[in-house]
């Protein structure tokens, strides 16, 4: 799921990081509900949901070094 968000647009819809992580849409919604209770991903819209990485995690991707995600 993280790599589903470091790319761009910043933020995708549930469906958007479900196709891309080739996840049912119920389990992608399920992990990126967990990766928003421990503050790793924050939720930005509620219809459609949308999601993007929060920005302490975004900026310890980038300071990590980390690949960046699908750039579509």
């Amino acid at each position: 799921m993280l790599d589903t968000l470091t790319g761009r647009p910043l933020d995708r819809s549930t469906a958007a990081a479900s196709g891309f992580a080739c996840l049912p849409e119920t389990t992608a919604r399920r992990h990126l509900e967990d990766l928003t209770a421990i503050g790793v991903v924050e939720r930005t819209g509620a219809f459609p949901e949308r999601w993007r990485l929060s920005e302490w995690a975004a900026d310890l991707w980038q300071r990590l070094d980390l690949p960046i995600g699908d750039q579509s």
